[in-house]
């Protein structure tokens, strides 16, 4: 017989004669089953069994061969064949993923029949016929094209074992390694922040699946980590309230599916924190009668010029700008004709940093002091001479007068 076959065939049968003259009629026996007959049968020249497609591994026993003069019931030379089916491989094609970014990609072929191991040939996105030997069921082997940089479907077009090859109807004939993009974007921050604020820093991606984990560090410090980020929307600092300059530093960002540890688009973001003008405000003073007055802001922190806020005996508010620290301004009434107390009530510096309260000289006066005023008159009149006598009359003004 022509043993084996894979799966099922047509099957072949041969009786070769060392005696006899043909052509033979062969009676066989199939697993010892009924009587089958074969009429016509030449020397060494196949013919088709009974039963076929044969499907399954089948022994053939010879009952008797006529020749043209006698037959033979027994005592064969060689009395049975069989023909072996082996079963064709079957499986599914597995792989590992998703990958992050790119990788070198696990494909692996699980057979459920056959006899390993296999050669296993496939198809990358439908491309050329891609072949790996030697493979072993359950374990992983790379694919042709390594590393994996973009989704790729993995397509089987044939298995074959120790025996057989399979080209279709496979278990699992497709697997597709899926490559999703690392996240990638931008961290920046609210800056700057006057005296100290809540602080506010936004991841913006650019690439990725929100919501986001950012880990960062602070001025190069512990890992400081934000869950539930969303792109382009604020989150506060580990640190807050934020009183001094600080440098954010991206470490990660995890998205739904991958984490990125470097080559962020922008990895820092600074808060700068420019601290409130402070200073005092002071006047010339005294006036006598009235003048036009002059008062002077003199800053210990801050960068002017500085716009200054101010009112005059507690009235409405009254503005001076482009004040510069130790230079004195006219006031907004002028002249001073009356003693008047300026009270601060803001100072802004060049960073747009304003102080409201807590100046450290919040308030400075002008005096107005009267001009004397009086009338003189003298002892009169002398006979021959005298000494004489004058005498000033003050109606306003605080003497002794000169």
């Amino acid at each position: 017989a022509v043993s084996p076959l894979c799966g099922s065939g047509a099957g072949q049968l041969t009786f070769t004669a060392s005696i006899g003259t043909g052509p033979y009629t062969v009676v066989y026996k199939e697993n010892g089953g009924a009587d089958r007959t074969a009429t016509g049968v030449v020397s060494g020249t196949a013919f088709a069994p009974f039963t076929t497609p044969v499907t399954a591994s089948t022994t053939y026993t010879l009952v008797s061969v006529t020749d043209a003069n006698c037959i033979r019931n027994t005592g064969f030379t060689g009395g049975t064949a069989t023909i072996t089916v082996n079963p064709l491989p079957q499986g599914s094609l597995t792989a590992v993923s998703p990958l992050c970014g790119s990788g070198t990609g696990q494909l692996t072929f699980t057979a459920s029949i056959g006899t390993g191991p296999y050669t296993v040939v496939y198809k990358e996105n439908g491309g050329a016929d891609r072949t790996a030997t030697g493979v072993v069921s359950g374990t992983a082997f790379a694919p042709f094209t390594t590393p994996v940089t973009a989704s790729t479907t993995y397509t089987l077009v044939s298995v074959t074992d120790a025996n057989c090859v399979r080209n279709t109807g496979f278990t699992g004939g497709t697997a597709t390694i899926t490559v999703n993009p690392l996240p990638q974007g931008s961290l920046s921050a609210v800056s700057p922040l006057c005296g100290s604020g809540a602080g506010q820093l936004t991841f913006t991606a650019s690439i990725g699946t929100g919501p986001y984990t950012v880990v960062y560090k602070e001025n190069g410090g512990a890992d400081r980590t934000a869950t539930g980020v969303v792109s382009g929307t604020a989150f506060a600092p580990f640190t807050s309230p934020v009183t001094a300059f600080t440098t954010y530093t991206l470490v990660s960002v995890t998205d739904a599916n991958c984490i990125r540890n470097s080559g962020f688009t922008g990895g820092t973001a600074t808060i700068t924190v420019n601290p409130l003008p402070q200073g005092s405000l002071s006047a010339v003073s005294p006036l006598c009668g009235s003048g036009a007055g002059q008062l002077t802001f003199t800053a210990s922190i801050g960068t002017g010029p500085y716009t200054v806020v101010y009112k005059e005996n507690g009235g409405a508010d009254r503005t001076a700008t482009g004040v510069v620290s130790g230079t004195a301004f006219t006031p907004f009434t002028t002249p001073v004709t009356a003693s008047t107390t300026y009270t601060l009530v803001s100072v802004t510096g060049s960073n747009s940093c304003i102080r409201n309260a807590s100046f450290t000289g919040g308030s400075a006066t002008i005096t107005v002091n009267p001009l004397p005023q009086g009338s003189l008159t003298a002892v009169s009149p002398l006979c021959g001479s005298g000494a004489g006598q004058l005498t000033f009359t003050a109606s306003i003004g605080t003497g002794p007068y000169t």
